[in-house]
């Protein structure tokens, strides 16, 4: 070896005869690297290889798509369930119905946290979008306290007009004592089981003639029978032998 060419060896060093004692190199060549493209541009025709994309932004990249499509689908799911359980009942679901169309605890809680869902008692929800109505709030009240509505608005769904909106007013049995703000709620060791007017469980026409008196005047309780009476929907005899 020379001075400045340290690591080349001579055809005699190595053991063999080479014409002319020409050098050689005991390192082999290195190979041409390949040069990736830049971002966001394709490898052109005539490039020998190109670095493939990690398998791991490859599987990123697709689950984020598939989570973008279930999510999407999900959502259509979720909306036409819950419509289709709140169209009969005013726009109301309660978590056990939910429960029973195959929602988990933690899809509810979904649904209530991005507000596809309002709470309006307990266990009681008004879907997104439905329209805020007395029969909503009456039939949620009801729900609620497993009741029936009575009084003022029971007179109300049996189509009496006793000036101004009814309150919420229900009947419940005597071993129930729920409280609620807005809601008034009598008790009733005799409840029979009640009729539904517009979707909403109610006490029958004559039963409600009976104790509307404990809570208006008795013009007005008159103004329920005449207009009970001229719609047919009860008869004297009735009111007399109820």
């Amino acid at each position: 070896a020379t001075d400045g060419d340290e690591g080349a060896m001579t055809a005699s060093q190595l053991g063999g005869s080479v014409p002319g004692d020409v050098r050689l190199d005991p390192t082999p060549p290195s190979l041409p690297r390949c040069q990736l493209p830049p971002a966001g541009r394709l490898s052109s025709p005539g490039q020998s290889c190109a670095t493939p994309r990690p398998v791991g932004a490859t599987v990123s990249v697709a689950v984020g798509f598939l989570s973008q499509g279930l999510a999407v689908l999900m959502g259509v799911r979720d909306e036409r369930t819950i419509g289709l359980l709140g169209a009969p009942q005013h726009g109301i679901v309660t978590h056990s119905q939910l429960l029973a169309a195959g929602f988990t605890r933690h899809e509810i809680q979904y649904l209530l946290d991005r507000g596809r869902l309002e709470p309006v008692h307990r266990g009681v929800y008004r879907t997104a979008g439905s329209p805020r109505t007395w029969d909503q709030l009456m039939l949620a009240g009801a729900i609620y306290a497993s009741g029936q509505a009575s009084h003022r608005s029971c007179a109300h769904l049996w189509g009496v007009d006793l000036a101004g909106t009814p309150p919420i007013e229900l009947v419940v049995t005597a071993s129930r004592a729920p409280r609620k703000p807005g809601i008034i709620v009598h008790r009733s060791v005799d409840l029979p089981p009640g009729i539904r007017r517009r979707g909403i469980p109610t006490t029958g026409p004559l039963r409600m003639l009976a104790e509307l008196g404990a809570v208006v005047d008795a013009e007005q309780v008159g103004v329920a029978v005449d207009s009970l009476l001229s719609r047919r929907i009860v008869t004297i005899d009735g009111i007399e032998h109820f």
